[in-house]
């Protein structure tokens, strides 16, 4: 005879294994692809959901041009883009054969990647004019005197660790106005944060062998931590007693003549965005995916000094490899441990409070929170003179394009970019170098998710 328990037990694990032929029965498989600068978010985000859910989601990372043209020819179930659909397309007749949506689900800065030996691991400072005429190719030295100008405006500290050595974390050091102060950001990937729960972050002054600074991680993947410095001093950041960076302040750096080599992308959500930015310093420029179209006069004057990539990892990997190299990618591209092993760093860009600002997760999201509105479709625009305290002014937020007829694989869709925005992105964005979206910007973006198979 077998007893209650037994008898329970033996329910329990039937209906387990019911439960799991079910999901299984039930998997669904779709296709996306487009944009490659939310890839560094959607792969392992991607990866965790199909572990969850018996599910097969796919992305192919190709940019914004093709995302947007193969979800219009039902090549992908649903279509990466950082930029909007242009009036052409949407009047061809692919995009009218059917009702179709923006889903915004997660943000992040534009870094600004170089290379420079000659400045032995100094960070480069760069207004925002200085910036846009290194772009446009009317700054071709990296002398220039109105980057020297720019470098004396912000104190420059120098981090001598190339490697961290807690794996999967990363800092960044920011000057505040306020002389004696700045900000240290700390960030974890998934992986990282999974090992770090619990454990302290400090900041040694190397002079006193004491903590200026300390925070445990929690939830968190992206620690932020005011502190009160002496230029005197060198800042040996740590994670559970494993060295992070090494920062001190040098005196300003002497600048090469040497030629300024710009990396560029054409068909790219991530160049649309970038030139928009650009158009808010310069309004001759364009704003399109395509930077050789956007740039006043075309590239070809300026001939091997201005290189083509065609995609972000393409792109951080020439910047990487290229001393003289400066060039423009999603955050995460740039904290890539063997890319920063190499010599590539990244500028900090003064923005309209007058700061210098690093492309952190929490600086980004401050210039969001204050810049940025989303209309009735969904998509995103920016108010880029608002003059805010701790804001990064450049980044995008990156959408999917999915259809609102009711089927199995739009219900998949729907699910993975509401599980997106609510689950994964909340603990994991800012530690993979993104945004998650919050507020009334989630509940917006959640009500563009409800319209994909909504029939």
């Amino acid at each position: 005879m077998i007893s209650l328990r037994k008898r329970i037990a033996v329910v329990g694990v039937a209906v387990a294994a019911s439960l799991t032929a079910t999901s299984v029965a039930h998997a669904e498989s779709i296709t996306g692809g487009g944009a490659s600068f939310p890839d560094l978010f959607l792969q392992p985000a991607i990866a965790e959901f199909n572990r969850t859910t018996g599910h097969n989601v796919q992305y192919i990372s190709d940019g914004s041009s093709r995302g947007q043209r193969d979800f219009s020819d039902e090549k992908f179930n649903m279509g990466g883009t950082d930029s909007a659909v242009s009036s052409s397309n949407q009047r061809k007749r692919a995009w009218t054969s059917f009702n179709w949506a923006y889903v915004p689900y997660v943000a992040g800065a534009i870094s600004v990647p170089y290379r420079l030996d000659e400045l032995k691991g100094a960070q480069l400072s760069l207004s925002q004019s200085t910036l846009e005429r290194i772009f446009n190719g009317s700054i071709t030295k990296w002398n220039h005197p109105d980057i020297a100008r720019d470098m004396k405006e912000n104190p420059t500290w120098s981090n001598s660790k190339k490697r961290s050595d807690y794996k999967g974390a990363s800092a960044l050091w920011q000057n505040e106005r306020r002389a004696g102060s700045a900000v240290l950001t700390v960030s974890l990937n998934p992986s990282a944060l999974k090992k770090a729960k619990g454990k302290k972050v400090e900041v040694i002054d190397s002079a006193t062998k004491k903590a200026i600074g300390s925070s445990t991680v929690a939830r968190k993947s992206e620690l932020k931590l005011s502190l009160r410095i002496k230029n005197t001093s060198t800042y040996e950041v740590k994670l559970d007693g494993k060295t992070i960076a090494n920062y001190k302040l040098v005196k300003t750096p002497k600048l090469p003549d040497k030629d300024i080599i710009v990396v560029y992308r054409d068909g790219s959500g991530t160049t649309a965005n970038w030139s928009i930015f650009l158009n808010s310093v310069n309004r001759t420029w364009g704003t399109s995916n395509d930077f050789s179209k956007n740039i006043p006069g075309g590239v070809s004057a300026f001939g091997s000094r201005f290189q083509i990539q065609v995609s972000s990892p393409n792109l951080a990997n020439y910047v990487a490899d290229t001393n003289g190299a400066i060039g423009y990618v999603e955050k995460s591209f740039s904290d890539d441990p063997s890319r920063q092993q190499k010599g590539m760093r990244v500028a900090a860009v003064k923005n309209n409070f007058g700061q210098y600002v690093q492309p952190s997760a929490d600086a980004y999201a401050t210039f969001l929170s204050a810049s940025a509105n989303m209309d009735t479709k969904g998509f995103v625009k920016f108010n880029f003179p608002a003059k805010t305290r701790g804001a990064y002014p450049i980044g995008a937020v990156t959408y999917m394009l999915a259809e609102t007829a009711k089927s199995s694989k739009n219900d998949l869709v729907k699910e993975f970019l509401t599980w997106s925005m609510k689950t994964y992105a909340p603990e994991f964005a800012n530690g993979l170098g993104y945004v998650p979206l919050t507020g009334a910007f989630l509940d917006k973006a959640l009500s563009q998710a409800a319209k994909v198979s909504a029939g």
